[in-house]
């Protein structure tokens, strides 16, 4: 995450009155955020079975939403205002799909036994059970399993009143973070990706595929390396030409 960047385009963008220029600003911040997005995104999908597309989708809104809100008056590091408000978005998300899922009874009870058993494996050992050792106790499918572990996770990742942590020294609760507004439609955020696809096109073909791959293809350097039949070195050497000439291309095209 180009941090040093993000900060000058930030307070850039919220000086500026010429919506062109703002625009271009939106379109470079979320561009050099999205790692950000992208983290967040599947620290929270780890063990969700929604598509982790949706919950980027979701992250990114809220993005969107950081960079129109954010005061550059106030003492905030924008990474950490813009992590709360992402993760918010995606447990907003979250929530609005727990309370359309309505588990049979089965599964109810079956969590419920689960988090028993859970609890008293971790009490006799100091850890936590895996599903394959769960399901062998239970004498149950794997899938079932998950299934019920997952009802129970979303449960419990959805309680804004939780406590979480955004750096070393800082830890607050969401509920205390996230404005109460309305959930922002994400006609902004799919606007800003066309933008940035239309970007990426102009790049030139060895660099546009290594930060498409980054960006699309949720791939790591060595994962791209093998793809590609080079070295660590280039493939990150490209990305950052790809990078620098993304974001010349955003702001002076």
């Amino acid at each position: 995450m180009d941090i040093e960047n993000i900060n000058l385009w930030i307070v850039e963008y919220k000086k500026t009155q010429e919506k062109v220029k703002q625009e271009k600003l939106k379109n470079m911040i979320t561009a050099a955020s999205w790692p950000l997005v992208k983290k967040i995104a599947y620290g929270l999908a780890r063990r969700s079975s929604d598509p982790v597309e949706d919950i980027i989708q979701a992250g990114a809104i809220g993005l969107v939403k950081a960079i129109e809100s954010y005061d550059i008056a106030s003492d905030k590091d924008f990474k950490i205002y813009a992590s709360c408000l992402i993760t918010g978005e995606i447990r907003h998300y979250l929530r609005d799909r727990v309370s359309m899922i309505k588990p049979p009874r089965e599964v109810q009870e079956l969590s419920y036994r689960i988090n028993k058993i859970a609890m008293k494996i971790f009490q006799e050992t100091g850890e936590n059970p895996t599903n394959e050792q769960l399901s062998d106790i239970l004498q149950m499918p794997i899938e079932k399993i998950e299934e019920a572990s997952d009802i129970d996770r979303r449960k419990q990742l959805v309680s804004l009143d939780q406590t979480v942590s955004f750096s070393d020294d800082s830890e607050t609760s969401l509920s205390d973070r996230i404005p109460d507004d309305e959930y922002m439609r994400s006609a902004d955020f799919q606007e800003i990706r066309m933008v940035l696809k239309d970007a990426l096109d102009k790049l030139p073909q060895d660099c546009r595929r290594v930060v498409e791959m980054t960006y699309f293809d949720d791939l790591s350097l060595a994962q791209i390396s093998l793809r590609l039949g080079i070295s660590q070195k280039q493939v990150s050497l490209k990305y950052k030409i790809g990078m620098e000439e993304l974001y010349k291309i955003l702001k002076n095209e």
